[in-house]
């Protein structure tokens, strides 16, 4: 489940960050190439430094909070865009720095989650991040085709994607919340079991 998780979630980074600039020359509003360029640079702006900042961040707030807030801003920023972004720049560019807000550390934020329910072997990193190499490639590859004909279906695409990778988080916690309660289960009834023994 985490292996899709993080195949969508950098798919959907990689793509929108490639694309944004087409995305904004090609719908509605019609941007130069230079307004496109500082769309862009507003994307990844924002990405990086939140991606920095998400580190000391995480000393004082939880994971689960980290996650519950990007999944809240990715989700509105998409949504808006897919709604207004066509019409208002200003919304456009707010809503774009929005996402990368709401982006940038949920892939750190979710292999920590996923470390503290599972051992994360050398095998298991590499399916990761092979997933997400593999993630990278196809999104860019499928979304680019899209973008220059149809820059709307794009964005609809990313607001998917990001429904989708909440989706596949809360699954998987509600996974490993049930094999847990079912491994304090078994603990229990082999404590019980040694000490009717004893």
């Amino acid at each position: 489940m985490m292996l899709i998780f993080f195949f969508v979630y950098v798919g959907l980074e990689h793509s929108f960050g490639a694309y944004i600039s087409v995305f904004a020359v090609k719908c509605k509003l019609g941007l130069t190439r230079q307004q496109g360029s500082d769309l862009s640079a507003v994307f990844w702006g924002w990405f990086a430094g939140t991606r920095g900042l998400a580190v000391p961040v995480a000393f004082f707030v939880s994971h689960k909070a980290l996650m519950v807030i990007s999944f809240l801003c990715a989700l509105v920023g998409a949504s808006v865009i897919c709604l207004i972004g066509e019409d208002n720049i200003f919304v456009l560019f707010v809503f774009t720095a929005l996402f990368a807000f709401g982006l940038a550390s949920i892939y750190s934020t979710g292999f920590v989650w996923l470390g503290e329910r599972m051992v994360i072997s050398n095998r298991i990193g590499s399916a990761i991040a092979i997933s997400s190499f593999l993630g990278s490639k196809a999104f860019t590859v499928l979304t680019g085709h899209i973008v220059e004909e149809h820059p709307l279906t794009f964005m609809y695409i990313i607001l998917a994607c990001t429904a989708g990778c909440i989706l596949l988080f809360i699954t998987s916690v509600l996974i490993s919340k049930k094999i847990a309660s079912q491994k304090n289960v078994r603990s229990n009834t082999n404590n019980k079991s040694e000490i009717e023994k004893f």
